[in-house]
C-alpha cells in the first residue's frame, strides 16, 4: 500500500522498501515503508494501515503448516488437489506448488487457505 502522492514503480526486494515515483516532483525515490520521509507529509492513518497489514500478514504466515503437513491434512479427509483448488478458486497447479513448498499462498488466498486447513484438522476421520 503506497500512499499518495506516490505511485509504485517496483518493489525493491529487500525489507520494507519500494521504488516509487513522486507525482508532484516527477522523480523516482527509494521509499522506506516503515519510516517514510514524504515530500508532502505523512497522512495520519496511512502508516498505521501499513503496519497493521504487515503485522497481520506476518501473523497469518506463522500459522501456515509446513508443506508436507498441508498435503497430509488434505489427503487425510480424502480431498483431491482439484477439490481444494475449486474451494479456494485457484488452479490445481497452485495447490501442488503450495504442498510441494515451491510457493506459499499469497495475500489474497492465505486467510482462506488457513481457514480451510483448520477446518480439515477438526474433521473427524
Amino acid at each position: 500500500m503506497i500512499p499518495r502522492p506516490y505511485h509504485c514503480v517496483t518493489a525493491a526486494g529487500k525489507g520494507w522498501q519500494a521504488i516509487v515515483k513522486c507525482v508532484h516532483h516527477r522523480t523516482l525515490k527509494l521509499l522506506d515503508l516503515l519510516f517514510p520521509k514524504w515530500c508532502h507529509g505523512i497522512v495520519e492513518g496511512t502508516m498505521k494501515d501499513i503496519l497493521a497489514d504487515a503485522l497481520e500478514w506476518s501473523r497469518l504466515r506463522r500459522q501456515l503448516p509446513d508443506p508436507a503437513s498441508r498435503r497430509l491434512l488434505r489427503e487425510r479427509v480424502g480431498l483431491s488437489q482439484g477439490d481444494l483448488a475449486r474451494a479456494l478458486n485457484v488452479g490445481r497447479p497452485t495447490i501442488c506448488r503450495w504442498e510441494s513448498g515451491a510457493r506459499d499462498p499469497g495475500r489474497q488466498h492465505l486467510a482462506a487457505y488457513l481457514e480451510l486447513l483448520n477446518r480439515l484438522t477438526r474433521e473427524p476421520l
